[in-house]
């Protein structure tokens, strides 16, 4: 045991206004004087939580009868002493996160308790007088258990108002359990109930909370004594082929997921008035709305995507089977979140600018040809995404979105940006990956707030504009087999992004459908690179202290050649570049510069970091030849290293050094 004073193992802390606080204090057993001195026996609360007590002394209850809270979860108790049926005062009774794989019989005596916390025990099932004497019992959490059946005397504790019992394994409830007529909060999430409820599940009347969702149901039965009293309804990942009628009675409903269930054809009619915040109905079949949706005055968000992740979602649709949103969905001026992810939009509505409150639109994934004019009065958007759609042309006027700040247009069919794109002045995150755009787009040069930028796999990385755009491809790629006008494919405008972006130590590319912080290596061409900074997407180089982040084995699809700290691996990264500094070749990994000049003055040509006999675990490059890469101050701050006599004393910072 160990405690934070300098008492003996033996002793307790002075009591306050009856409450004892002992917990983690890697107790093994409990102080002497706990259950030995009188003025212990006055406690109401005792806190003897996230120790590592694995059982209580027998006289535990005698000594402590006035006890009213205690809490003993997170220690390692496989079970309770009878002795604490002798709490008559007890009402609070934790021990959750414990070992316990069979209730205690004596729980089930205690007649004054009206909370009590299982949550996170092996428990396989309750005692069968579980809730005849319980009879004052209001709120039981037995969450993540292994109980697979509910005794019948379960349904006695008709003060019950909260029950929650996520990941439970029933395969069914209790024929009376309509008989907990005071329920108001159920949670029966992560089962394994099937086909239907038992009928008198729906007797029951002050429902405000319900969630019975990743369950097997197929229906959910004509009537709810409690759909008007219904607040929070979660039926999601279930086997609903149909809607229940009394779905049009919910007029207290806020918020409710349908999805990732079987529904199909119309979305039913909503209940008016109703209240309806958030709605979520993705991951189904419907394909029209019926016309009352349009009185959904108060929704706030709706999804009606798909709900995989983006990692996770494959070339099939599991949104819903929407074509194109009727005018009345116009009427949603209240609208604040959209998600309407794979489905199968062709158009949207002329009037989509009415739905003036939204903030976040995803589209992606559609069949989108065209936006409408009117998506340039949507001046509160400030995040757009429109991925994997057919766009060929951007509004005209979309500059008018001076609120926008992520913009994601990655494969599509863009050939060129509206001139008003420069006024997107907000926009921090710009991803144009993939598109068919021709000429550089030259207003991408105003946006001085960007953070991301993917403009790579479009044709005009195929044209040569200036020298010293050759000059930078060949710092980037000095062993490049090129021709020179092929080495000459990155434009002007693309430079002075790059070299703004690296000024305000922020990052430009990303690998395409990865995670933020993976890195890019593709080529050819200024695509292939990624710029990093001391932030370097968003994870500090020191941050990595020389692990391997990106373990071939674990992503054998990713292919990159970038220094991830100071060591990379074993190989020291350059610290300092300065024009006019000397090369050091092959320098040891202990390398440090040995004076203030050497700091100034000292850049390293790297040439042997990716070899097989020097680095097992080097990542392959990209491309025809390979490419090294100088760290600096924050790695991937300065140019690629030359292996055939290139001159690599160039820092990108100093823009007039780029010729």
């Amino acid at each position: 045991m160990s405690v934070s004073d300098d008492r003996s193992p033996d002793e307790c802390p002075d009591a306050v206004n009856g409450n004892l606080n002992l917990s983690s204090r890697q107790l093994c057993t409990l102080p002497r004087t706990l259950l030995t001195e009188s003025t212990y026996g006055q406690l109401t609360c005792l806190n003897l939580e996230y120790n590592s007590l694995t059982s209580l002394p027998e006289q535990f209850g005698d000594q402590l009868p006035r006890l009213q809270e205690l809490r003993l979860s997170g220690n390692e108790l496989a079970g309770l002493p009878d002795s604490i049926v002798d709490m008559k005062e007890l009402t609070y009774l934790a021990v959750t996160e414990n070992c316990m794989e069979k209730l205690p019989a004596c729980v089930c005596n205690m007649r004054s308790l009206e909370k009590l916390f299982l949550t996170g025990n092996p428990l396989s099932g309750l005692p069968e007088d579980f809730g005849l004497r319980l009879e004052r019992l209001k709120l039981l959490h037995m969450e993540e258990t292994a109980v697979g059946e509910l005794p019948d005397n379960f349904c006695c504790m008709t003060l019950l108002s909260v029950l929650h019992m996520g990941g439970h394994q029933l395969t069914q409830l209790p024929s009376d359990f309509g008989k907990l007529c005071s329920l108001q909060q159920l949670d029966l999430r992560e089962g394994q109930l099937s086909s239907s409820l038992t009928a008198s599940f729906f007797d029951l009347c002050q429902l405000t909370y319900l969630d019975l969702s990743e369950n097997d149901l197929t229906y959910l039965g004509d009537s709810l004594a409690s759909a008007h009293c219904l607040e929070k309804l979660y039926v999601n990942d279930n086997q609903l082929c149909t809607m229940p009628p009394w779905f049009r009675e919910l007029t207290s409903l806020t918020d409710c997921s349908l999805a990732c269930n079987s529904l199909v054809g119309m979305f039913p009619e909503v209940p008016v008035p109703n209240k309806l915040k958030t709605l979520v109905f993705g991951g189904n079949d419907f394909s029209s709305l019926h016309p009352s949706f349009s009185q959904l005055s108060s929704l706030h968000t709706l999804n009606m995507g798909t709900q995989k992740a983006e990692l996770e979602r494959g070339n099939f649709r599991n949104g819903s089977a929407f074509h194109e949103f009727p005018p009345e969905f116009c009427e949603l001026t209240g609208l604040v979140h959209l998600d309407a992810t794979e489905n199968l939009l062709s158009r949207l509505p002329d009037g989509f600018g009415r739905l003036a409150s939204l903030t976040r639109v995803d589209l992606s994934r559609d069949l989108l040809s065209y936006l409408p004019d009117s998506i340039c009065d949507l001046t509160c958007l400030e995040h757009l995404k429109l991925t994997q759609n057919n766009i060929e042309v951007l509004p005209a006027d979309i500059g008018k979105l001076t609120s926008l700040k992520e913009l994601y247009l990655e494969k599509n069919a863009l050939y060129e940006l509206p001139a008003s794109f420069s006024d997107l002045q907000a926009l921090t995150i710009l991803d144009l990956y993939d598109n068919q755009i021709e000429e550089f787009p030259a207003s991408i040069n105003n946006l001085k707030g960007i953070m991301y930028l993917d403009i790579s796999e479009n044709p005009f990385f195929d044209r040569c504009d200036s020298e010293e755009a050759a000059a930078m491809h060949r710092r980037m790629y000095p062993k490049s087999n090129c021709s020179q006008s092929e080495q000459e494919q990155v434009s002007h405008g693309v430079c002075s992004t790059v070299l703004a972006a690296l000024e305000r130590h922020q990052v430009l590319w990303k690998e395409h459908g990865v995670d933020s912080d993976a890195r890019r290596s593709g080529g050819p061409g200024l695509s292939a690179t990624a710029f990093g900074s001391a932030a370097d997407f968003g994870i500090p180089a020191e941050d990595w202290d020389c692990e391997l982040a990106y373990n071939n084995d674990e992503q054998p699809d990713y292919r990159r050649t970038f220094l991830e700290s100071e060591s990379d691996y074993g190989v020291y990264a350059a610290r300092y570049t300065r024009p006019g500094a000397r090369e050091i070749s092959s320098p040891d990994a202990d390398w440090q510069p040995s004076s203030e000049e050497e700091q100034t003055n000292t850049s390293i040509l790297l040439s042997s970091i990716y070899t097989e006999e020097d680095n097992p675990c080097r990542r392959p490059t990209m491309g025809p030849t390979p490419r090294q890469y100088v760290g600096g101050m924050g790695d991937f701050h300065v140019t690629a290293a030359s292996l055939d006599g290139v001159d690599v004393n160039t820092d990108f910072n100093d823009q007039s050094a780029i010729s």
